[in-house]
């Protein structure tokens, strides 16, 4: 199995797309660190039927760069189910390929961990105490079982002391609520300096509790795997809604098949009304309706 470097959460929108040089650098700087597979995040905040999804800006590699897969990902902050209802009913949801959701409460997140929603990742950037509490109470082997990545930010090491030392402690907690599965290291960042080298993030990866093989699957299997699911959900999608047109048309084709047999009877009754009033008056028998006589005509022409 070829194993591929990935960073999957380099954000280039946030209430804003990022200027076309910063999004080039960010991935010049994933080539520097020889990562194959990147993920151009947008991040939105969903609230009730409010959900506004910006549609991904097309991307335009250099020649240098060709060797680097690019993924659209959403990220979506979300505080209630209400708002991933009409999050799958977006249309522009279509242009991404990848689909994290932040819970933002303990609600959403029992909610999501329930597998009442279908998506890739389970992200956190907000490490508050709220978020902190909602962690220690939260059982995750559902989305777990179900090949979602569970995603931890290393960028938020990189800030200052009292921010790197809840990062880490928030980090640790997490590895251990999920006994180290399914994690996912990711940058989470809109700074191409902020990127670190896959040696640097499995270094991160032992500061979160990590042993050193499971800090390397979540930069590389296990990024692999969240790729897997994402292709797998898009397609269930994708099969749902051709079957739907199907059970549409199915239903179209039986009522067809309703009127023609109506129209059939029409016709029996016809031809029987004009053969008794020729029987009773044949110097002056009634004719059909001919518009009626060319509808049954035709039906009979569609149904062979």
């Amino acid at each position: 199995m070829l194993i591929r470097k990935m960073d999957l959460n380099l954000v280039i929108y946030n209430d804003g797309f990022n200027l076309d040089k910063s999004i080039e650098k960010l991935i010049q700087s994933c080539h520097k660190f020889d990562y194959k597979r990147i993920a151009l995040a947008v991040q939105i905040v969903a609230t009730g039927k409010d959900v506004k999804i910006p549609i991904p800006p097309t991307i335009k590699l250099r020649d240098n760069l060709k060797n680097i897969k690019l993924y659209t990902r959403l990220t979506v902050q979300v505080e209630d189910s209400n708002s991933l209802f009409h999050l799958s009913k977006n249309e522009n949801l279509k242009h991404y390929d990848i689909l994290a959701i932040e819970p933002m409460n303990e609600k959403i997140l029992n909610y999501l961990n329930g597998g009442n929603f279908e998506f890739d990742i389970l992200t956190f950037s907000s490490i508050d105490s709220s978020i902190v509490n909602m962690i220690k109470k939260a059982n995750f082997s559902l989305p777990i079982s179900k090949g979602i990545g569970i995603e931890i930010n290393y960028s938020n090491c990189l800030s200052s002391s009292s921010q790197r030392r809840q990062s880490i402690a928030f980090g640790q907690m997490l590895v251990d609520k999920t006994r180290s599965k399914n994690i996912i290291l990711s940058s989470g960042t809109s700074i191409a300096t902020s990127i670190r080298s896959p040696r640097d993030v499995i270094y991160i990866g032992l500061l979160f509790g990590l042993e050193e093989n499971q800090s390397k699957r979540s930069l590389y299997r296990n990024t692999e795997a969240v790729i897997n699911h994402s292709e797998l959900r898009r397609n269930i999608n994708t099969s749902i809604i051709v079957a739907d047109d199907l059970i549409e048309n199915n239903n179209d084709d039986n009522n067809n098949e309703s009127i023609y047999d109506e129209l059939c009877a029409m016709d029996e009754n016809l031809q029987t009304s004009k053969k008794s009033n020729k029987m009773k008056r044949p110097s002056s028998s009634i004719e059909p309706n001919q518009p009626m006589i060319e509808a049954i005509s035709e039906a009979k022409k569609q149904k062979t």
